[in-house]
């Protein structure tokens, strides 16, 4: 992108000059806290489950504990991924 180009994405692209309802960096930020919202709320449903099923036998507390990191490091490296 040039100069001119940055400038426009930085202050919202589309709105003709005049004030924007959502800026282009608003936007990107809406994104991100949506996404990251969204990836929390798996790694915590993946872990309501695990143990859930460690409750009822179906997995031993190994497993569980198996399932409750790797979910987190998934969280993990998906959040750096979407705010990186």
């Amino acid at each position: 992108m040039n100069a001119q180009q940055q400038q426009w994405f930085a202050e919202g692209a589309g709105c003709g000059g005049g004030p924007c309802f959502q800026t282009s960096a608003a936007m990107l930020d809406a994104i991100q806290l949506i996404g990251g919202t969204a990836f929390f709320l798996y790694t915590a449903w993946l872990c309501m489950q695990a143990y859930e099923d460690f409750g009822a036998g179906r997995i031993s507390g190994t497993s569980m504990l198996v399932i409750w990191c790797r979910s987190v490091f998934l969280l993990m490296v998906l959040l750096y991924l979407l705010v990186s």
